[in-house]
């Protein structure tokens, strides 16, 4: 998801997403792609890493069960 849409599902500005996203790239919990859009620079995609994922547990086995 790009930081403009991220804002606007958060209800923030972009220019703050975009900080807390560098952020959470420094700790390598995100990662970016950058894409090309028809007009301007490169859009930036991002997404949660491998290493995230110790903050997101999966409740598979619970699901399962019910």
């Amino acid at each position: 998801m790009d930081s403009a849409r991220l804002a606007k599902h958060l209800g923030l500005t972009p220019m703050a997403v975009r900080q807390h996203l560098y952020a959470l790239q420094r700790e390598q919990l995100v990662t970016a792609e950058e894409r090309p859009v028809p007009i301007g620079r490169p859009a930036k995609y991002w997404r949660l890493t491998r290493q995230a994922d110790r903050l997101f547990p999966d409740a598979y086995a619970e699901l399962n069960v019910a």
